[in-house]
């Protein structure tokens, strides 16, 4: 119901901007032109999408074991819990608007890989503010570096929503940010929540081993992001290019 709250005062207050593109209109709801464009420039939309997703996969492994962890390690009660993890929120909703902001800082300043450069910067506050939170020896200490992840919880989305539409073509972005939220429900919600019980039951045991587990899924997806996202950005500057030669009049 607040979504389309939302809605509704888009509809009445935002118009519809006008399409200038050169690229014709999809007649029919087709995969083949998606996989067509992606595969043209594969090595920019492997960067957007694997960053981010790699990304997204240690904030779902937040949301799905923080609390236990709390819980089970640290022998706060279920409402204790909550409560301070609520008081929380309002940091990661300040992190949609942070991350506009930096995007459009660097967009005026030419970096054309600017959605690269924040999803980037969420990967290392993840490497660094991942492990130091659930590895403190106690959940008030570990509260600095948990509100340094919230700081950054909406980068990697946001920057993804931003920098597909960048590089995509009209007529073909709407299926390419689908094809995002796709990933992001198959692969980083699953293994968000997945891998964390995989590595307490197979390699740390016990109660006091969600603690590791956690620390090693923030560590080893947040290098992948890391990794991904610092050689893809030549790759995307280039798809960002090409796409602005197409929108061009003439």
């Amino acid at each position: 119901m607040p979504g389309l709250v939302v809605a509704l005062l888009f509809l009445l207050t935002v118009r519809e901007p006008d399409r200038r593109e050169k690229a014709g209109t999809v007649v029919r709801l087709s995969i083949r032109p998606v996989l067509e464009h992606v595969r043209g420039s594969k090595h920019a939309y492997f960067t957007m999408l694997c960053g981010s997703v790699v990304n997204v996969t240690c904030i779902y492994t937040q949301i799905s074991w923080l609390a236990t962890l709390i819980i089970r390690v640290h022998g706060w009660s279920a409402a204790k819990t909550g409560t301070v993890l609520a008081l929380l929120s309002p940091v990661g909703a300040l992190s949609s608007l942070t991350v506009g902001w930096t995007i459009s800082r660097l967009a005026r300043r030419g970096h054309s890989d600017a959605p690269v450069i924040a999803t980037l910067i969420h990967s290392i506050s993840l490497l660094i503010f991942g492990p130091l939170a659930v590895l403190s020896p106690s959940p008030m200490i570990g509260l600095a570096p948990l509100i340094g992840i919230n700081l950054f919880a909406n980068w990697s989305s946001a920057s993804a929503l931003t920098g597909l539409s960048q590089i995509a073509p009209n007529e073909l972005r709407g299926q390419v940010v689908a094809l995002y939220t796709l990933l992001t429900g198959l692969v980083s919600l699953t293994l968000g929540g997945f891998a964390v019980g995989f590595l307490n039951d197979v390699v740390f045991t016990g109660n006091g081993g969600i603690a590791p587990s956690m620390a090693t899924v923030f560590a080893v997806f947040a290098l992948m992001g890391v990794l991904v996202l610092s050689t893809g950005r030549a790759a995307f500057r280039g798809a960002a290019a090409r796409a602005r030669a197409w929108t061009e009049p003439g």
